[in-house]
């Protein structure tokens, strides 16, 4: 679900402030340049959980998924976030059924994910 915000976020400011992009851009590479503890992908619904022991491990990982966003837009825009919007409608599917459909919309975010934490 995260990732289909950060997704919404990025379209909208594509679509509708598309010089602010640059600001993310910039704030998302200084973040991610800083580091972080590594978390495995599966970890990632206790994402709420790291606000208590490290405010700089969250912040790290919602700009990575930012990132993703990114490449997710560049590749499907508007009709790439409703695909994901419609494969989010299956609670049913498991990580990997959710990570081969994601190499659908787009294949480069589907191995990064499959390769999480690595970059």
């Amino acid at each position: 679900m995260e990732l289909f915000a950060n997704l919404g976020m990025h379209g909208y400011l594509a679509t509708h402030e598309p010089d602010q992009l640059r600001l993310l851009a910039a704030m998302v590479e200084a973040t991610l340049d800083a580091g972080s503890d590594i978390w495995d992908l599966q970890d990632l619904s206790l994402m709420g959980e790291s606000m208590r022991s490290s405010v700089t491990n969250y912040v790290w990982y919602e700009f990575r998924l930012i990132r993703f966003a990114e490449q997710l837009w560049n590749t499907g825009g508007e009709e790439g976030l409703l695909a994901y919007q419609r494969l989010l409608g299956h609670p049913d599917l498991s990580p990997d059924q959710v990570i081969n459909l994601m190499s659908q919309l787009d294949p480069a975010v589907a191995d990064a994910i499959r390769r999480w934490p690595s970059p």
